[in-house]
């Protein structure tokens, strides 16, 4: 099998599935899965290969469940100080504060696994507190538990904050002190990366000084930083599909690994060696960028595939990918349940399934056929289609050297250049549209929406918004103006870009598809995926298939779920005001008030949209 891990993530991941269903007890299933572990072993013995591997995916779908059983959360801890008056709090820093216009946010470990998240709000032309990471205060704020909006398909905060030991929030009076307490708190390794942090952070605000646009968006694309990023600067890269590109993720740091290794190699550091360092300072990047889980994820797959390259091991993407799902749901299970994991895991996987079978018959043959073209002696050691696009081209150069004057080397080197773009425009196409494709039914569950114009404009957005990355860090280790006035041109050309494609994108939202529907595209992608090994003519029907079921998505021709000839009322919880839905007798549709978040005093308003982030969903 090509793809041997891949089996053992399903089962296991089947396994984590089912512990939210099922009721299981940890003795139970741990002695399950020592039977299961002893009859496979015999049937080995008995050399029964049918039976063992069996015997192991049942054996790993319950290892599943009882790794989920083992991460079930404890009980929250108790505060008795939440309500409207103002409590006195005392703990030590372990977040430093983020500043965005007159407030800023830290967190506070009241006890160990107990945080509270703290925001300050500043008098006008009064400076911050200096807070850094191991500091003890203590300070006067009114505390209350996070709130999750009571509405189905709503976004849950408190969960989100639980994960990071985070169970209480509190909101400091404009001009409240900061008292320091003596003594120090935390760790000596945590206080050093977070110092690396703030240094990246403090060098981008004086690279940047006055211009808070580029501060905020190059904070949040170098280091993770998206406190100070306004909302509406984002929301066209949301409606074009391209957020993905202005905060960290996978490709921030692939791009990182491999700006690394061509430094590396240019000093002359040996490819194994170079691989190993490089991983070990993307851990370092995870670390310092607030150990975010598409960025460990990236750097668990770029450290797997340095080993298989130590070992000269054949690296497959589906497999690698399989690994390091396996590790992550080993070690945290809940991933599996956020779109963050989903959303990369099935990407990297539509590209391993699809993009690279596609690119490998196309593009990259052409891609090596164009190495060196006025060595003749290279066509005999290419593939036909390969040696036939050589020539080719070849040909197409000596056409033009008699109109140009130009040597042959370097007529060769003018037919190659262009080539090679348009090679690499059509990979980026080819990834993007497939990705697009692949993420069209997780797009509209968690988003309810599908950028349209996200192939062109990833095309165009990527390749700038990834030239930006090694830019920023030659910014942020020399301290060059000129550098960090090229990532600005960069970063304005990318938002140029996005700015041309939001005209295309129509403004709709697509509601949650029937569940018929999303199985059918699951299987379909399923069956096309497997009918691309099989033949030419089954991979057509598949895919033929899921055109049409994405049809079906997109045009979504299913009426609401609305009871008939009745009136009907629903209140949405928007925390603050109205927001109430009517349905008439005769089906049509009223929303009276759509909420909102008031901004009193001179305090900026709120990064939330109502509208967007509650109602809509």
């Amino acid at each position: 099998m090509q793809d041997p891990l891949l089996p053992p993530l399903a089962a296991i991941a089947t396994g984590i599935l089912a512990s939210r269903f099922v009721s299981f007890e940890t003795r139970e299933l741990f002695i399950v899965v020592t039977a299961i572990a002893i009859l496979s072993a015999i049937a080995l013995w008995r050399r029964a290969c049918v039976l063992a591997g069996a015997c192991c995916l049942l054996g790993f779908v319950f290892a599943g469940a009882l790794v989920d059983l083992a991460h079930r959360p404890a009980p929250r801890p108790e505060l008795d100080a939440e309500g409207r008056d103002p409590v006195i709090l005392s703990g030590c820093v372990v977040q430093p504060p983020a500043l965005s216009g007159d407030r800023e946010r830290f967190v506070v470990e009241l006890d160990p696994g107990a945080r509270v998240q703290v925001t300050a709000y500043a008098r006008e032309g009064q400076a911050p507190p200096a807070l850094r990471y191991g500091q003890r205060v203590e300070f006067e704020a009114r505390v209350r538990r996070p709130r999750n909006f009571g509405n189905p398909g709503s976004f849950d905060y408190a969960r989100y904050l639980a994960r990071r030991n985070i169970y209480w929030t509190a909101s400091m009076n404009t001009g409240a002190a900061v008292a320091m307490l003596p003594g120090q708190c935390g760790s000596r390794f945590q206080a050093a990366i977070v110092g690396l942090r703030v240094m990246a952070l403090d060098r981008l605000a004086e690279l940047y000084q006055g211009k808070p646009y580029e501060t905020g968006m190059m904070q949040a694309i170098m280091i993770g930083e998206t406190y100070q990023v306004q909302r509406v600067w984002t929301e066209q890269f949301r409606n074009t599909g391209t957020y993905h590109a202005i905060v960290i993720s996978g490709t921030h740091t692939a791009v990182l690994a491999l700006f690394l290794m061509l430094v590396l190699r240019l000093c002359f550091v040996r490819r194994e060696a170079a691989l190993f360092v490089t991983a070990a300072l993307l851990w370092l990047y995870a670390l310092v960028t607030g150990w975010g889980s598409p960025c460990v994820r990236c750097a668990a797959g770029f450290t797997l595939f340095a080993a298989a390259s130590y070992f000269s091991r054949q690296r497959r993407t589906l497999n690698i990918l399989a690994a390091v799902a396996i590790a992550f749901l080993v070690l945290d299970p809940e991933q599996m349940f956020e779109a963050s994991f989903q959303l990369t895991f099935l990407a990297v996987g539509f590209i391993g399934a699809f993009a690279t079978p596609l690119l490998q018959r196309t593009a990259y043959p052409r891609v090596r056929a164009l190495a060196d073209l006025p060595d003749t002696g290279r066509d005999l050691h290419l593939a036909p289609v390969a040696a036939q696009f050589r020539v080719e081209m070849r040909l197409l150069a000596e056409t033009l050297r008699p109109w140009t004057k130009l040597p042959e080397r370097a007529s060769c080197l003018a037919i190659a250049i262009p080539a090679r773009v348009l090679l690499f425009a059509f990979q980026l196409a080819v990834v993007s549209a497939i990705v697009q494709i692949g993420l069209a039914l997780p797009m509209v569950v968690y988003f309810h929406r599908i950028g349209f114009s996200g192939v062109s404009a990833n095309a165009i957005v990527v390749p700038l918004m990834c030239t930006v990355i090694p830019v920023g860090f030659i910014a942020i280790f020399t301290g060059w103006a000129w550098v960090a006035k090229a990532a600005t041109l960069l970063l304005a050309a990318s938002h140029v870009a996005v700015n041309w494609h939001v005209h295309m994108e129509p403004n709709w939202r697509i509601p949650d598809p029937p569940l018929w529907l999303g199985i059918a595209i699951g299987a379909g992608l399923i069956l096309a995926a497997l009918a691309a090994r099989a033949g030419r003519f089954w991979f057509t029907g598949a895919t033929a298939a899921l055109v049409v079921l994405l049809a079906l998505l997109l045009w979504h021709p299913f009426p609401p779920e609305i009871a008939p000839r009745e009136l009907e009322m629903t209140v949405v919880d928007v925390g603050q005001g109205d927001s109430i839905l009517l349905t008439f007798p005769d089906g049509k549709l009223m929303l009276v008030d759509g909420g909102g978040i008031p901004a009193f005093g001179h305090h900026a308003p709120s990064q939330m949209d109502i509208g967007e982030d509650v109602v809509s969903s």
